[in-house]
C-alpha cells in the first residue's frame, strides 16, 4: 500500500501519542492518586491506529476494558479522558466509569464495556440500528481474543451474519487471556473456525504493521458500508504487563512479551523521509513529563482539583 507522507504522518503522531499517553498514566498510577483500575494498551497501537485511519468522523466504535487507545485514535478528547481516570467530574464519563468506561458520542466512541465480550452485542446492535435506518454508517467492535471464548461472540457474528450488518469486527490477538496464553485455551489456532469460512470475510494479519492494518481495515469497511455483511479481522500484536495486568511468569518456555517492541517495529515501517531511525527510545519521557510544573495541574491544563461527582442516593 503506498501512503502519502502526510498520511504516514499522521498515523506515526496517533501511535506514538497513544504510547506516550499510556507511558505517563503508568507513572501517575504509581502515584496512587488515580483510583480506577487501569488497562494500558502498550504494544497494540499500530491496531486502534490504522482501524480507526480508515473510518468516517460519523462511524461508531465500541471497546473493551483496554479502551484508552481505540478512544484516542477515534478522536476521543485527552483532557476529558485523563480526568476521567482521575474520577472528576469533568471527566468524559463525568468521574462516574473510569478507565473502563470511555465514551465520547461526539467522535463516534459509543462506550466501552469492562465485561469480557460485553461490547460485543452492543456494537453488533449499532449495526443493527444503522441498517434499520438506512444509515452509511459502519459499527466497528474491538475485543480481544479470550472475548473470543465467550458465547455472546457466536450468537453476534451469526446475527450479523445472517442480517448482513454494516459491522467490523476486530480481534486483538496478544496471545493472553489475563494470564492464560492461547494455546493452553485453543486446540490449535483455531480462531477462525468460529466464524462461516464461506460467508465471512475475515483476515488474520500482522497487528504491529500500521500500514497493512488500514488497507485490510480499508476493504473491511468498504464492504461492510455496501451492505455485503460483517467482517472479522485478526491482529496478532505484543501485550505488556503493567496496572491491572498479572506479570507474566513465562512458564515452560512460553514466550514472555517486550515492553518496547511493538511500538518500535511499527515504526520503523513509517520512516519519514530524512529520518535515520524508526526505533523509539525506551524510557524517553512522555508528554507533560519534567520536574517544573504543579503536582495538582500539569501542563495540559488537566486540573486535578476538579469535584468528584455526586453519589447516587441508595
Amino acid at each position: 500500500m503506498s501512503l502519502t507522507f502526510e498520511a504516514k504522518r499522521n498515523l506515526w503522531r496517533s501511535m506514538l501519542r497513544i504510547r506516550r499517553v499510556q507511558e505517563r498514566i503508568e507513572s501517575e498510577y504509581l502515584k496512587d492518586e488515580m483510583k480506577t483500575p487501569v488497562h494500558l494498551y502498550i504494544g497494540q497501537e499500530a491496531i486502534a491506529t490504522g482501524v480507526c485511519a480508515a473510518l468516517r468522523a460519523d462511524d461508531a466504535i465500541n471497546s473493551n476494558h483496554r479502551s484508552h487507545g481505540h478512544y484516542l485514535a477515534k478522536g476521543g478528547d485527552l483532557k476529558a479522558m485523563m480526568a476521567e481516570l482521575f474520577c472528576r467530574s469533568t471527566g468524559c464519563s463525568k468521574g462516574y466509569g473510569g478507565s473502563m468506561h470511555l465514551v465520547d458520542v461526539a467522535h463516534g466512541n459509543m462506550g466501552t464495556s469492562a465485561i469480557v465480550g460485553g461490547g460485543i452485542p452492543i456494537g453488533t446492535g449499532q449495526g443493527l440500528a444503522f441498517q434499520m435506518q438506512k444509515l452509511d454508517r459502519v459499527s466497528v467492535v474491538f475485543f480481544g481474543d479470550g472475548a473470543a471464548d465467550e458465547g455472546t461472540f457466536y450468537e453476534s457474528l451469526n446475527f450479523a451474519l445472517l442480517k448482513k450488518l454494516p459491522v467490523v469486527y476486530v480481534m486483538e490477538n496478544n496471545g493472553w487471556a489475563v494470564c492464560s496464553p492461547t494455546n493452553t485455551r485453543h486446540c490449535g489456532d483455531n480462531v477462525f473456525h468460529k466464524g462461516a469460512t464461506d460467508r465471512l470475510f475475515s483476515a488474520k494479519i500482522d497487528g504491529n504493521d500500521p500500514e497493512l492494518v488500514l488497507e485490510t481495515a480499508q476493504k473491511a469497511v468498504e464492504r461492510a458500508r455496501r451492505g455485503e455483511g460483517a467482517v472479522l479481522h485478526r491482529m496478532r500484536d505484543l501485550p505488556h504487563p503493567g496496572p491491572c495486568r498479572v506479570r507474566f511468569p513465562g512458564p515452560q518456555g512460553l514466550p514472555r512479551p517486550g515492553r518496547d517492541r511493538g511500538l518500535a517495529d511499527a515504526l520503523s515501517g513509517l520512516r519519514l523521509p530524512g529520518q535515520t531511525s524508526g526505533r523509539v527510545r525506551p524510557g524517553r519521557p512522555g508528554p507533560g513529563r519534567g520536574r517544573d510544573g504543579d503536582q495538582r495541574r500539569d501542563r495540559r491544563g488537566l486540573c486535578l482539583c476538579a469535584p468528584k461527582p455526586a453519589a447516587h442516593g441508595g
